[in-house]
């Protein structure tokens, strides 16, 4: 098995949580009706596993797929249900997540073709509180690479100090 980083994918202002619709705390609104569903929440890993023909895919969107077979019109509380019903029974403790650009009834039918006229009373950028810089640790290859890049400018800069002192 393999883990996924979810990361913010689209900066949706709207997540759902069981109680109902939450803002972000800096929302982008946007004149768009856009739905995300997520293997987990932005700080957690999400995990892979094998579809009906154990071909590979990501467990969350394994149990969407599962879900829109038992039923192929839910309602969007009945998918999110369903899929956390697959996702338990598979051994996943993964929870699956919703954001959205704007609130919506979450009896509201999941259609592929549905889309709802956005109600946001304003659109762009909406700052409440700046957050300082988290730097994180970068380990992997991606480390390795940026430590060499860093190595070969650091060599080259010196190369341009040491000719035009002695060149």
């Amino acid at each position: 098995r393999s883990v996924r980083h979810s990361g913010t994918g689209l900066d949706l202002p709207f997540k759902w949580t069981y109680r109902g619709w939450k803002e972000e705390t800096n929302p982008h609104f946007s004149p768009a009706d856009v739905q995300l569903f997520s293997g987990c929440a932005d700080d957690d890993c999400s995990a892979d596993a094998g579809g009906m023909y154990q071909a590979p895919g990501g467990a969350m969107t394994t149990a969407l797929c599962e879900a829109l077979r038992m039923n192929p019109a839910p309602t969007y509380g009945g998918l999110m249900q369903q899929m956390s019903y697959v996702l338990r029974q598979r051994g996943f403790s993964q929870k699956p997540q919703l954001s959205s650009t704007q609130p919506f009834e979450f009896d509201r039918t999941f259609l592929l073709d549905d889309i709802t006229v956005n109600r946001n009373q304003q659109l762009g950028r909406v700052f409440r509180r700046r957050f300082p810089p988290r730097p994180r640790n970068i380990q992997g290859p991606l480390s390795d690479m940026l430590g060499l890049v860093a190595g070969v400018g650091a060599g080259m800069l010196m190369m341009d100090v040491a000719g035009a002192l002695f060149g």
